[in-house]
């Protein structure tokens, strides 16, 4: 200290300019390696910028080619697998979409079934679009490949064409030329030396801009590039050797198809690192000349100048450095920059104070972004305090709680938790996770709107503490999911009634399998009975045991048909009628069902429109439902009685019919409704009613709330099967305590119902001659039948195989004017072994008997109207009524051989 003070000023003033100059040394080697580090990280910025864009408009461009897709595998023309209208169609839309190379349509064994452009015959099912498609029944992309016609790169995409049940009827397939990209990536502006590739799910390169022959498309990229693209991230920026290794600044953006797990194309941008470092290389060197310069100015000028050269300029300089300071940002210096040493000054410290001023009016243009951004949102945005006040929100959080405006909202909410959620406690847990996580992502929370009405809302924050950990405040957004979480809830609710659906088609299934041989076992029993009582005097022993045995295997009958018309799977032969004056027929019948304490009201609708139902399964409809109404009732009676003591009690069944009209606003809440005309049949009853566990459960076959031995479980069942088999629709409302109303909704038919007359028509008794053809791979049936036959007048030509008929039939000279064939046997169904016959007897007629008939001879359970068919078991009367009633009709015998002339 003792020498410095003996130091001359001007060896000061050197020894002060030293000093004051060696922090700016460090401030501008500083200020260029955060010029460098900010160059990096600006060139990060804009590459995955650029990455995200290119992203953005092929997501563009596969949403278009997705919708397309959609449209046309909506078409009838596509569905129906019609090459013939596909090709004009595919050409059209080629036509509106130039940067389609070609659209095809492909069988799922993937052969070429149509293309836009004319293309020889190939299959397709090896590529990789195709069979990812199949197998997902989703939108699947491919990989690089070259066009068949013009040879040029392009990339593919497939689409299944699904019915309504989602099996796979096609694939329609469609490519786009890579050269897309070349409008695309010359408007990006990149960089100089900078890169933009596109590669695929295999790290294949489709594209590449500028291009070159060096990296050819097709070929794969490096390894250790193409590990970091498909590390799993969506997108990301990192920096490595490039092909040409070079160190290079890396962006990537993958993309992925929905319902596809994996990515399909990645967007990537390179630039070279030494071209984003040049800027910040420059400043720095440029600074460090203009220090050295400056110091050695200094120094010089320093030596020569006098107190007044140098005191007064740096007195100015305090001054404006206090001035800038105290933050007037467009404080200067006054001085002028001259090259010395207080001019070098003054001029960095006024380009120092531009600098923080544009970087302040930067930072607040970034306010303002952000709070343009806050105000314009479409999620609520909001800060609130831990307690449950809030401290701003953004027009979108006002918007989705019902509030005119963020003002209104913060002026009338005064406790989150009480006012806005629909259990208060959720505010509390959501805030104690907060205290404890630091952070809370999509909860999912019922809350309530200004109004008063429920919504859903997906709510995300994070607690922001002070420096002393304390928390500060609570910042989150909110995004409305109402119509989400109802669409859930009705998803699921039609989920539960396909549930139902397949389960009752499963115990159908069973039912039908199980028919067949049940049948034939009750034909041989119920018809050796009946023969064996008709040959029997009355008196006999005997004869109450097999009249027990004909009513035990009449009532095995009606227990599989009832098994059947529940699965759907009974034969019927409808019949259009007049449901009033069918229901009035049955009125007295329906009366002997009830008990007298029950009153049966019956309340016809006026002219309703006919139906077309089998008049059998009419009338087991009426019977289960009186039946299941009946013992309702009577519950409710047991109980009442056994309260008051009161023989009085009694109850009602009430039937209605009406006309109406189900909408598409009914459909689309009642799963396997279609809109249309309906004739209402409603029996409603003041019984015990059900609660919701039981209706869950009321058509499933053998379920009954009776006690044991006193219902089969079957009564419900039957009565959906055969509603279901008709088109119809069925539902029951209930309610414990309240009674039940079961609705049977039956389509309206178009024809004329049958008149009374028609409908009353009796066959008489059979009796009658000619040759007949039985066909019975069951010895007893076979024997019973023919005995039968015989004995009614009839020549039988009896065959227990198709063979055996075949051969027969040939070696008959004469006539026969009857094949009565089993449906369902080995080797060859009674409708081939028809085909067969009438080929050569065109004028023969054919009876049809089976305990299933596997839809050999039906349609979905209904018989053509030129098709006899008899459901075995059958009674003795049955078969020869049918017999006679063939025979006799067109004059089939001729007159000395006429059934009913004997």
């Amino acid at each position: 200290m003792t020498r410095l003070r003996h130091l001359s000023i001007r060896d000061k003033l050197l020894l002060m300019l030293a000093a004051a100059l060696t922090p700016a040394l460090g401030i501008i080697l500083y200020t260029g390696w955060e010029q460098r580090a900010e160059a990096v990280a600006d060139a990060h910025k804009e590459a995955v910028l650029l990455a995200d864009s290119m992203a953005v408009q092929q997501a563009l461009l596969v949403a278009s080619i997705s919708t397309m897709f959609d449209t046309l595998a909506h078409l009838s023309a596509v569905r129906d697998l019609d090459s013939g209208q596909c090709a004009p169609i595919f050409q059209g839309v080629l036509n509106s979409l130039p940067f389609l190379t070609n659209i095809g349509l492909f069988s799922p064994a993937g052969e070429m079934l149509a293309t836009g452009k004319p293309l020889p015959p190939f299959n397709n099912k090896d590529s990789r679009q195709f069979r990812l498609a199949v197998d997902r029944k989703a939108m699947a992309a491919g990989e690089f490949v070259l066009g068949r016609v013009t040879g040029d790169p392009s990339f593919q995409f497939a689409f299944p064409v699904l019915d309504e049940a989602g099996q796979l009827l096609a694939v329609l397939q469609a490519g786009y030329q890579l050269s897309i990209f070349d409008n695309l990536f010359m408007r990006a502006g990149l960089p100089e030396g900078a890169v933009l590739a596109v590669i695929d799910h295999d790290g294949r390169r489709l594209y590449r801009f500028p291009p070159t022959t060096d990296y050819p498309n097709g070929e794969h990229i490096p390894a250790h590039l193409w590990q970091r693209f498909s590390a799993g991230q969506r997108s990301g920026a990192f920096e490595a050797l490039g092909g040409d290794r070079q160190p290079r600044l890396f962006a990537f953006q993958t993309l992925v198809l929905p319902q596809a797990p994996d990515a399909y194309m990645t967007f990537h941008i390179s630039v070279p690192r030494t071209q984003a470092l040049a800027q910040a290389r420059h400043v720095l060197f440029r600074n460090m000349a203009f220090l050295g310069f400056s110091i050695c100015s200094a120094l010089l000028l320093a030596w020569l100048l006098s107190k007044k050269a140098l005191l007064i300029p740096l007195r100015g300089l305090v001054r404006a450095a206090d001035s800038l300071g105290q933050g007037r940002l467009d404080t200067r210096t006054g001085l002028d920059h001259t090259p010395n040493e207080l001019g070098r000054l003054a001029r960095a410290f006024d380009h120092m104070a531009v600098r923080l001023q544009k970087q302040t009016k930067a930072l607040r243009q970034a306010e303002e972004e952000y709070r343009t951004i806050f105000e314009q949102a479409m999620e609520g945005i909001f800060q609130s305090t831990p307690e449950g006040r809030f401290i701003r929100v953004n027009p979108a959080m006002a918007a989705i709680f019902g509030y005119d405006s963020p003002r209104q909202m913060l002026a009338e909410v005064r406790d989150i938790g009480a006012d806005l959620y629909g259990d208060p406690g959720d505010r509390d847990r959501f805030v104690t996770d907060l205290r404890e996580q630091g952070m809370v992502r999509d909860r999912e929370i019922a809350m309530r709107t200004r109004n008063g009405e429920q919504i859903w809302v997906s709510l995300s924050a994070r607690l922001v503490r002070d420096d002393h950990g304390q928390p500060l405040r609570i910042e989150g957004n909110n995004l409305d999911i109402t119509q989400r979480k109802q669409a859930e809830g009705e998803r699921e609710n039609l989920q539960a009634q396909l549930l139902q659906s397949q389960k009752l088609e499963s115990i159908g299934l069973l039912a039908g399998g199980v028919a067949h041989d049940f049948n034939n076992m009750l034909q041989a029993i119920l018809g050796n009975a009946e023969v064996a009582l008709g040959k029997s005097d009355p008196s006999a022993v005997h004869v109450p045991y097999v009249q027990r045995v004909v009513d035990s295997a009449a009532r095995s009958r009606d227990l599989v048909r009832q098994l059947l018309a529940f699965a759907r799977k009974q034969t019927i032969s409808p019949k259009v009628l007049d449901l009033n004056t069918s229901l009035h027929s049955m009125l007295a019948m329906l009366e002997r069902l009830v008990d007298k304490n029950i009153a049966l009201r019956w309340l016809p609708g006026k002219d309703v429109w006919p139906v077309c139902i089998d008049p059998v399964q009419l009338d087991q409809i009426l019977a289960n439902l009186v039946l299941n109404s009946r013992d309702a009732v009577r519950e409710v009676q047991e109980d009442s009685l056994q309260a008051a003591e009161d023989s009085a009690v009694g109850g009602e069944i009430c039937m209605e019919t009406s006309n109406v009209v189900l909408d598409e606003t009914y459909t689309r809440s009642h799963a396997q409704c279609r809109p249309g005309e309906y004739v209402l049949l409603a029996v409603s009853d003041t019984g015990t009613g059900m609660d919701a566990q039981t209706l869950r459960n009321v058509f499933d076959p053998y379920f009954t709330t009776k006690e044991q031995g006193k219902g089969t479980g079957l009564g419900l069942s039957t009565v959906y099967g055969i509603v279901k088999q008709n088109a119809g629709i069925v539902h029951i409302y209930s309610e414990p305590g309240k009674g039940t109303t079961v609705k049977v909704y039956l389509p309206r038919a178009r024809e004329a119902a049958l008149s009374e007359a028609e409908a009353a028509q009796e066959q008489a008794l059979p009796q009658g001659s000619g040759t007949v053809l039985l066909v019975e791979d069951e010895p007893a049936i076979l024997e019973l039948t023919t005995e039968v036959l015989h004995e009614n007048g009839y020549t039988v030509l009896a065959a227990a195989t198709p063979d055996q008929a075949l051969e027969m039939e040939q070696a008959q000279a004469g006539p026969v004017h009857l094949l009565i064939t089993d449906v369902v046997m080995p080797g060859m169904n009674g409708r081939q072994l028809q085909d067969l016959i009438t080929a050569r007897r065109p004028e023969i007629r054919t009876l049809f008997m089976s305990g299933y008939t596997a839809n050999v001879v039906v349609r979905n359970g209904v018989l053509d109207q030129d098709v006899h068919f008899l459901q075995k078991p059958f009674s003795v009367q049955t078969l020869l009524a049918a017999v006679h009633r063939i025979l006799a009709a067109e004059d089939q015998l001729p007159a000395s051989q006429d059934p009913a002339g004997s």
